[in-house]
């Protein structure tokens, strides 16, 4: 007798449905609908992929299992997805045994900042299964505070050493790689250390989380200028770029006198600006030329600030006030430090048009004092023209003498003057 194989697994059904018209509603029509459903031959363990948010750039893979329920071999195949898009199975579809199962790769690899929605057609001979795949493209959020990005190291004497420190924040759903890079070459000590560093240059910050960095500032000799690094916080596939500028003073002296207002710095062009590069910071070079016979001391140059006032003033409006800061910086234990005392005498015969608020004073370590400066024409030097502005510069030299402090070569005066140039437009 023969074996008849088992016939596979179906169900069928049959409905007749009535159809009323609206112009003969008592003879309603009927339609007759026949049904069949079979087992089926595919089973997917997930009918819907979600990759949530990824950074772009980035690519994550999930694994899709599908499964064959007949008792023979099934051929598997795959409709393309698209080849633009952000979707793609990594592995090769094969033909799947009985009973079976075969794991798919699908990876998600987003190039935007977008939504994105695809879906993956799986079919037999006889059947398919779809499966809904969805992800998002996200950028980086990171956020730097302070959010000017500048970071202010204030004054330091030579050989001393500052630091401060900046917070990274991450504001994005997944972890965030970062590594700070010098992007301009910083002014090199002459021990050819970098006066600028930051720890940690390389970490990644978790979802939500934050990294405080310490910026650490060192320098080994005196500058005309303020010691300035610019530092790139370097994120894979940002869309914000962010930087880190550092900046400091670095005097020789523990006492300094400086403009109160970067607009009054002089110009990098000024011939007061440009540094010997033959120069050696204090204290080095001061060898004997002979033994018994020690160099003395070498005086160094006087320090120029030019405080310009502004040629027109609106009627009726206050003086403008020029200042300049009177520093003393902080000292090692080891270092014999003090106050620092200062002492302004206005000089020359225009001194009569300008004035100085505080001639005389000090500033204690770590502490900064304001000297402030005013240009007041004498009433009886200015003849008013009509529609004609005749007059002239006037320059008055305001000595500014500052005592007390470290001083680094043994033996020196305590004592350095300051030559602030004041500047204004007497009116004829």
């Amino acid at each position: 007798m023969a074996v008849v194989a088992p016939e596979p697994y179906s169900r069928h059904a049959t409905w007749k449905l009535p159809c009323f018209l609206k112009s003969a509603p008592a003879a309603p029509l009927f339609v007759e609908v026949r049904w069949t459903h079979v087992a089926r031959e595919l089973l997917v363990d997930q009918r819907a992929l979600g990759f949530g948010q990824l950074a772009v750039g980035k690519s994550k893979v999930m694994i899709l299992r599908v499964t064959n329920r007949l008792d023979r071999e099934v051929p598997l195949r795959m409709q393309g997805l698209n080849p633009a898009g952000a979707y793609s199975v990594v592995n090769a579809v094969r033909p799947i045994a009985p009973r079976s199962y075969q794991d798919l790769q699908v990876k998600f690899e987003p190039a935007g900042q977008l939504h994105f929605c695809e879906t993956l057609l799986l079919f037999s001979t006889t059947g398919k299964v779809s499966v809904a795949l969805s992800g998002q493209g996200v950028s980086p959020a990171l956020t730097v505070d302070p959010p000017e990005g500048v970071l202010d190291m204030g004054h330091l004497c030579a050989g001393e050493a500052a630091a401060a420190t900046f917070t990274l924040s991450n504001a994005s759903v997944f972890p965030l790689g970062y590594v700070i890079r010098d992007t301009t070459p910083p002014h090199a000590n002459f021990s050819n250390v970098a006066p600028f560093s930051c720890v940690p240059r390389e970490a990644t910050i978790e979802a939500g989380g934050s990294v405080v960095v310490t910026a650490h500032f060192s320098g080994d000799h005196d500058r005309p200028m303020q010691y300035l690094s610019t530092f790139k916080i370097d994120v894979p596939n940002q869309q914000q770029e962010h930087t880190m500028t550092l900046k400091g003073w670095v005097w020789s002296r523990q006492a300094f006198v400086t403009p109160a207002s970067a607009a009054d710095a002089l110009p990098a062009s000024a011939p007061e600006m440009i540094e010997d590069a033959f120069d050696l910071p204090p204290g080095v070079g001061e060898g004997e030329a002979a033994p018994g016979a020690p160099l003395p001391p070498q005086p160094e140059p006087n320090r120029v600030i030019r405080l310009t006032f502004p040629r027109a003033q609106p009627e009726g409006a206050p003086p403008v006030v020029k200042e300049v800061l009177v520093g003393c910086t902080t000292v090692g234990k080891e270092r014999k430090g003090g106050n620092a005392a200062y002492e302004v005498t206005l000089l020359g015969e225009e001194a009569q048009h300008f004035a100085c608020a505080a001639p005389k004073g000090s500033a204690s370590p770590g502490q900064q004092v304001a000297v402030g400066f005013t240009f007041t024409p004498v009433a009886g030097e200015q003849v008013g023209i009509p529609g004609i502005d005749a007059g002239r510069w006037v320059e008055c030299h305001a000595e500014l003498v500052v005592k007390g402090g470290y001083v680094p070569v043994a033996g020196a005066d305590d004592t350095q003057t300051v030559d602030v140039i004041l500047r204004g437009w007497l009116s004829a």
